[in-house]
């Protein structure tokens, strides 16, 4: 898998307690460095990888990131992560003060984003933009001792907040102590750390993206209903195989609306979610039929013993392979979906009814009935699901590479 990487950089308050980070654009090789040809390229590279690949939580550690905004993304030609409240916006010093960009800038701030003005050297005519911001990052190096402290005094009479940056040497912090900025950052307190992780192929983050949706508690039968219908051959497959011999219907189903009205929210979520597992394209089909074993038996025990769940329990036996596909641990997979407590503790702990009935079926497909443990089944019940659940699961597999 490819390597990618991100920079990240402390910003300090006025005790010099970490505040927040600003992200940077790093070189895949993991070196300090960033080449930047494309300003646009490496904004979508740091969003990517902050908001998908590495993820919020082990980044930030709940603090705010300062990123990085160019033009297009500023103007809204490229999307932004909807992440008001944890993002501040840093708009660059070298976009242009037009109508444009001022709305442009008015408009992400009612949004309920931070607005940071760059390497900010005063000129009054970025008043619109400083009208507009939160925070004015000065560039310690671009401007003379006088200078800076004019710029402080007058942004002071605005009301910003103010940020030093680049501080590279002790006289600068000091000097920039007795201006009292609010905030801090630079080469003198430390430089970026960059952090590293091998990238999600493709077509696994594309799997990946979807299933955090299916898997989505709250998700409404008009979100799961568009989720579904906007991914062109996720419907196809899901219709072909669906309309199969497998469900037997009396009436072609022709849309995915028919399909969730009369098979059920759940049974088109659990049939969705299958399908787009099985569209990796380098794991075997040995894999995902282990998978749909798995979750059939799951299913088939909690009818016996806790009727009512066979859906929850069926998913858990299928998203139990989901650290095979995606060839990442368990505990970072389930950072990633939006899973219940019970559910991610039963993947990835085996804990609860779910996760003991999981590690049973686990350890009886592999061979093991002696690592089986107390249940309200016997040992010849389990047996007799197994049967069925791999003829089941041979079935299914066969129908669903069919409807490709």
């Amino acid at each position: 898998m490819p390597t990618i990487a991100i920079g990240r950089q402390p910003i300090f308050d006025k005790e010099l307690k970490t505040v927040a980070y600003e992200l940077l654009f790093r070189d895949s090789d993991g070196q300090n460095r960033a080449k930047i040809t494309n300003g646009d390229q490496a904004t979508s590279e740091v969003i990517l990888t902050a908001f998908t690949e590495i993820g919020l939580k082990n980044l930030f550690d709940n603090k705010p990131a300062f990123l990085n905004l160019t033009q297009h993304f500023l103007e809204g030609e490229f999307p932004l992560p909807n992440l008001a409240g944890q993002v501040v916006l840093e708009v660059l010093e070298h976009i242009p003060v037009t109508d444009s960009t001022v709305a442009a800038v008015h408009k992400l701030s009612q949004q309920g984003y931070s607005i940071a003005l760059d390497d900010h050297v005063y000129h009054p005519h970025l008043d619109p933009f400083i009208d507009a911001a939160d925070i004015i990052k000065l560039d310690v190096l671009a401007q003379d001792h006088e200078t800076l402290a004019e710029t402080v005094k007058l942004l002071r009479g605005k009301g910003k907040k103010l940020l030093a940056e680049k501080i590279e040497t002790h006289v600068e912090f000091e000097f920039c102590q007795s201006l009292c900025f609010d905030y801090y950052q630079g080469y003198f307190f430390c430089r970026p750390e960059v952090l590293t992780l091998k990238a999600m192929p493709a077509n696994k983050l594309h799997v990946m993206r979807v299933l955090v949706k299916l898997q989505d508690p709250d998700i409404s039968v008009d979100d799961l209903e568009n989720e579904i219908s906007h991914d062109v051959t996720l419907t196809y497959r899901l219709l072909r195989y669906i309309n199969s011999a497998q469900f037997a219907l009396r009436q072609e189903i022709e849309s995915i609306a028919q399909a969730i009205m009369l098979l059920g929210w759940d049974n088109i979520r659990s049939i969705a979610t299958l399908i787009i597992m099985s569209r990796i394209e380098d794991k075997t089909i040995d894999l995902f039929k282990t998978g749909l074993l798995r979750a059939r038996m799951c299913s088939l025990l909690a009818a016996r013993v806790k009727p009512g769940t066979e859906d929850i329990f069926f998913t858990a036996g299928l998203l139990s392979i989901i650290d095979a596909l995606m060839d990442l641990p368990m505990e970072e997979v389930m950072q990633q979906l939006s899973l219940s407590e019970g559910l991610q503790n039963a993947l990835v702990y085996h804990q609860g009814d779910i996760g003991h009935t999981l590690f049973n079926v686990i350890e009886y497909v592999r061979g093991h009935p002696s690592a089986v443990t107390g249940s309200d089944y016997s040992m010849d019940e389990l047996t007799e699901v197994y049967l069925q659940a791999l003829q089941w699961a041979d079935a299914t597999a066969l129908e669903i590479t069919a409807a490709a």
